[in-house]
């Protein structure tokens, strides 16, 4: 039987959450006036898009100063995993056959030139992307555009540490019961310790049943204001993160506002 996370994170397919999981709707948070963090989460993932191809284009004009053949590397949305020989062209290197093509050293070089290093293969000797100097092209790349994600990224541990306290708290605790006492009723199985749901006895695994699942986890979810319980607690949790990691923040936002335009 699938069973059902009742967390804050979400998942796909049946592994669905039992919250309504966008922070955009708490915009009175004062997280939300730094980038990067979900509260306008199309124009994060837009920004990142365009940072993404800017820093190919920086590293593409880098390498062929510094005299060797590059092309970037297409991006692809949502592709489908394969192996051996079906390897789809977006997933293979296209400079591969020129960097075959050259000499030892003037592979090196070229290692050199692109990651900061003589081998990017060997992890004993990769470039660090949180160091302020190296890393070759790419490096460079890297600091002209730090990314829209950069602070969530630096400060994630501290973010999810947050958002797993926010599950600790009473006033959602409290909404969770609900919601659980709510699912039981509809006949599904509820585990308190794991957060997790399960379809209850005489329960169809099957592609019907999860649209009355998804109706039941509706009607539930309403009926225990779960989504208001968790606004309220996010956005007071957000209020106290921004306090915490003020300088990190207003640092991620500088570094922003003065990287090149991305259009």
């Amino acid at each position: 039987m699938t069973k059902i996370a009742i967390m804050l994170a979400a998942a796909s397919g049946l592994a669905i959450t039992a919250l309504p999981a966008p922070v955009s709707a708490q915009p009175a948070s004062p997280l939300a006036q730094y980038k990067g963090f979900g509260h306008n989460e199309r124009a994060d993932e837009a920004q990142f898009k365009r940072e993404q191809q800017a820093r190919k284009n920086q590293v593409a004009q880098c390498m062929r100063d510094a005299g060797f053949k590059y092309v970037p590397k297409p991006e692809v949305d949502n592709p489908q995993r394969t192996r051996g020989a079906g390897l789809p062209d977006t997933f293979k290197d296209p400079n591969a056959d020129y960097v075959a093509g050259l000499d030892d050293g003037r592979k090196r070089e070229y290692n050199m030139t692109l990651y900061g290093v003589p081998d990017p293969n060997d992890p004993e000797n990769l470039w660090d992307p949180r160091s302020a100097t190296g890393g070759g092209c790419w490096g460079d790349a890297m600091r002209t555009y730090p990314g829209v994600y950069a602070a969530r990224s630096a400060l994630a541990e501290k973010y999810a540490e947050m958002q797993m306290a926010a599950l600790e708290k009473p006033e959602f605790k409290q909404a969770e019961a609900s919601f659980a006492a709510c699912m039981t009723e509809k006949g599904f199985a509820v585990d308190a310790e794991s957060r997790t749901i399960s379809p209850g006895e005489g329960m169809e695994d099957s592609p019907s049943q999860k649209g009355v699942t998804m109706r039941a986890l509706a009607d539930c979810r309403n009926q225990a204001r779960l989504g208001e319980a968790r606004g309220k607690v996010i956005g007071d949790m957000e209020a106290d993160f921004v306090r915490q990691n003020k300088a990190e923040l207003d640092r991620h936002a500088a570094r922003l506002a003065a990287q090149p335009a991305v259009n």
